[in-house]
């Protein structure tokens, strides 16, 4: 009966010492995929940041050259959106 339980002992500390391990590689992929994860999102962050920083400077450049504009194309634009109001 004792080496039953002693066998039994054995097995157990070995499933635990595997479920373990099961855990650490699974924590470590885990750390590694929101790593990665982090990266991507600083990536794109820096995308949309560049993009908005371009996009300000093109309606800048186009408020300045409406106001380059002669009388005449102004006055269009004031009908066209008068018409559309």
């Amino acid at each position: 009966m004792d080496v039953l339980r002693q066998d039994q002992a054995t097995e157990y500390i070995a499933k635990d010492k595997m479920d373990t391990q099961t855990i650490d590689v699974t924590e470590q992929n885990a750390s590694k995929q929101l790593e990665d994860l982090r990266m991507s999102q600083r990536k794109i962050q820096d995308e949309v940041a560049a993009f908005v920083q371009r996009l300000d400077m093109k309606v800048i450049q186009s408020f300045q050259s409406l106001k380059q504009l002669p009388e005449e194309g102004k006055q269009t634009i004031r009908n066209r959106d008068t018409m559309r109001s």
